[in-house]
């Protein structure tokens, strides 16, 4: 339960109870009421936010910040508090020896999917099978893992978003269908696909045509290192072809 979470929702309603009935219809005094009301509200949302600020789930942005820049903490783009929360909440889980059970605790913070974790010629490889839905980043939990293992292990990470699948007793019509996957693949973060495929069959009298685009374009903005990361032949290239 939060701090005054059972108190009444306005200081100007709970001060006017204070008062004879008969002071409710003087101007002048609901106006003062109203006022102090008002700062009553502030300072008690200031009190609970103090309190809340204790708690990494309810911290605010600014208590945030100062986390991360006790724990270092660098992320490759913009996240939202939520997501911010989560990752100084994982590094912050134990200290010391990690094992199977730290491990899916640590990234039951990141995702509500199945986690499993093995370990094998000197490779620490954890799987997380999940719904699409689940917005599990896969960068931060390398972040947080990175600094958690021991520095001789390897890590591998596997994400495993359950297959989507359009089904219907008699027909589905699709009307305008896109659909498009976006991997923005980190230093020490490799990404492969172990299975993946798109089937369909379709009947029409029309002849229809496909693109298929490969890209491999980045720019030399400081974003990406040159250190060997990434190959010097960027490029971007479609192939149209009929069905």
């Amino acid at each position: 339960m939060l701090l005054y979470e059972n108190a009444v929702k306005s200081n100007y309603e709970e001060i006017k109870t204070m008062y004879p009935v008969w002071y409710w219809d003087i101007f002048d005094m609901d106006v003062l009421w109203k006022i102090y009301g008002r700062k009553f509200d502030e300072i008690q949302e200031d009190i609970s936010q103090a309190v809340n600020n204790n708690f990494i789930d309810y911290a605010d942005s600014r208590t945030i910040t100062d986390y991360e820049i006790f724990l270092y903490i660098t992320y490759d783009g913009a996240r939202t508090l939520a997501e911010r929360r989560a990752v100084v909440k994982a590094f912050m889980l134990g200290n010391g020896h990690i094992g199977q059970k730290e491990i899916k605790e640590l990234i039951s913070v990141f995702t509500d999917g199945e986690i499993t974790v093995a370990f094998a010629n000197g490779i620490i490889q954890v799987s997380v099978t999940r719904d699409w839905a689940d917005r599990f980043n896969l960068y931060d939990c390398h972040l947080v893992l990175d600094k958690k293992i021991p520095a001789h292990l390897a890590l591998g990470l596997t994400d495993k978003p359950y297959p989507i699948k359009f089904f219907t007793d008699d027909k589905f019509i699709f009307i305008d269908l896109n659909v498009g996957c976006f991997i923005d693949e980190h230093e020490n973060q490799n990404v492969s696909f172990e299975e993946f495929g798109v089937n369909a069959k379709i009947k029409t009298g029309n002849n229809l045509t496909g693109k298929i685009r490969y890209v491999n374009m980045w720019r030399l903005d400081g974003s990406v290192k040159l250190n060997g990361s990434r190959k010097l032949n960027a490029s971007l290239t479609e192939i149209e072809e009929d069905l």
